[in-house]
């Protein structure tokens, strides 16, 4: 038997009553030929033993029940010595896809019409509840194949993000372990790693996959991770300065280091509701990390995140009380759209589906 084009990879912990759900979508990707692998890291409650169960009648499916918790990072990275596709898709547990997500993102790899890819890029959006279309979080509205220096600039220049699920990556670029291991942020470390590797990156307008941001998330906990900000940031600018190219211009690198660093260093602790020596240890390493950079150039193509990093330097209180303000009338229109949305109920999927749901 031949090798599957792709092998699906997740890492679960936990997933409770989301998991009859996933594996019916993990059932559709085997359905498509693809291999599926699945590391339990260490639920405890039952899930291993449901995994196992399901993939013994799956010839395709493996299935890893790890005995100690290790996190998303080193999961995945375990997961990756039993993939044997040409490609890789990782997925999460409580996240929804378009039924032809894996057939839209094989055929662009362009392996079997002689124009080849290393990564197949779609957008998604980010769902707060099922059937209900979001905000598009990643990806570009048109087709388009580019080098993998301009890709890895689209997203230091944040026109795209790191985001593993929305990316259909070669395997052998991966690597054996492409995932740093941090608690959270290990996705953008690994995707900016395989991005300095690509040769060409395909781009796709479709928006298949839908992240539902629950809470208990890795990246939604009261008392952010800050340090794996930092970590990751400096892992992303050195897997472009590696790759040289477009990878390598500084209004880019400068670009990335304001938005996904220092605005969140700023923001997130806000967000989040940490306490007041979070947000503390926050603006300090943002006050930090500006120091290289150009604040005239961030004001001339971004006045709101001049004005907040602005704030943090000199009106670190105000700077927090304003931006509690913004996130409380955010989330306000965000409460009105979902209960506007759930009132119109689920909407029509946007083309047919390859396979039945």
């Amino acid at each position: 038997m031949s090798a599957p084009r792709v092998t699906v990879v997740s890492a679960v912990h936990r997933p409770g009553g989301h998991l009859p759900a996933f594996l019916a979508r993990l059932d559709g990707c085997l359905a498509e030929g693809a291999q599926v692998v699945v590391v339990d890291d260490a639920s405890g409650d039952g899930t291993g033993e449901a995994l196992v169960t399901w993939a013994a009648s799956r010839p395709s499916a493996v299935v890893v029940v790890a005995d100690e918790n290790a996190g998303v990072a080193r999961s995945r990275n375990r997961a990756l010595r039993h993939a044997v596709g040409d490609f890789v898709w990782f997925v999460d547990h409580d996240d929804e896809w378009e039924d032809d997500a894996l057939a839209v993102l094989t055929a662009a790899t362009g392996d079997d019409d002689g124009d080849p890819v290393d990564v197949v890029w779609c957008r998604a959006d980010h769902r707060r509840a099922a059937g209900v279309p979001g905000k598009v979080v990643d990806g570009l509205a048109e087709r388009r194949t580019v080098t993998g220096d301009v890709a890895l600039a689209l997203l230091l220049d944040r026109q795209v993000d790191g985001f593993l699920w929305s990316k259909l990556l070669r395997r052998r670029l991966l690597g054996d372990a492409p995932f740093p291991e941090l608690t959270s942020q290990s996705d953008v470390a690994g995707a900016a790693a395989v991005l300095a590797r690509a040769s060409r990156v395909r781009f796709v307008p479709e928006v298949l996959y839908h992240w539902t941001h629950r809470p208990g998330s890795i990246t939604r906990v009261s008392t952010p991770r800050l340090a794996n900000l930092e970590r990751a940031h400096d892992l992303v600018l050195a897997a472009a300065g590696a790759r040289g190219g477009a990878a390598a211009d500084e209004r880019v690198r400068q670009r990335f280091t304001t938005t996904f660093l220092c605005l969140a260093l700023v923001a997130l602790p806000v967000r989040l509701g940490a306490p007041a020596a979070v947000r503390r240890d926050g603006l300090r390493r943002a006050r930090r990390a500006l120091g290289g950079v150009d604040l005239g150039a961030v004001r001339r193509r971004d006045p709101l995140a001049w004005g907040v990093l602005r704030g943090a330097l000199v009106a670190p209180a105000a700077t927090t009380a304003a931006l509690r303000v913004l996130y409380a009338a955010h989330d306000a229109r965000g409460r009105a759209r979902l209960r506007s949305g759930l009132r119109r109920g689920p909407a029509a999927p946007a083309r047919r589906a390859v396979h039945p749901g």
